[in-house]
């Protein structure tokens, strides 16, 4: 009878410490613990218009460099984005590029602050 009185009395402990468990919501999850922040340079170009313009302004072979030509792009006031080389790129480069522009006085206009910014633009369509 020990025995099945030790049986029944863990089998109650058991139940009791689920029973609690349950009730308290864990404190962290695994989802909520992990830090969910991104590269900038892998973000997606914005949407093109038919006849949009881009300044390509940078090509660079490291991430890091292409994040770091990307924030100076953007502390200037530049709408710039990072092209990521496709998988299996023979001559991986990271595109640096600004835009798109779709109206002509912008993009003379816009060419010029690159250009007195320091940056030698090529024009992309």
């Amino acid at each position: 009878d020990e025995v099945a009185d030790a049986a029944a009395a863990e089998t109650a402990a058991v139940a009791k410490s689920e029973a609690i468990a349950a009730a308290q919501p864990p404190e962290l999850t695994f989802f909520d613990s992990v830090e969910k922040n991104e590269p900038a340079p892998l973000e997606p170009p914005p949407p093109r218009a038919g006849n949009a313009v881009n300044f390509q302004i940078a090509a660079v072979r490291q991430s890091a460099d292409a994040e770091k030509i990307l924030n100076e792009a953007k502390q200037k006031g530049f709408m710039a984005f990072v092209l990521a080389p496709p998988p299996g790129d023979p001559n991986p480069y990271f595109r640096i590029q600004v835009g798109p522009f779709t109206d002509q006085a912008e993009v003379k206009s816009v060419k010029l602050k690159l250009e007195s910014a320091g940056y030698k633009p090529i024009v992309k369509r």
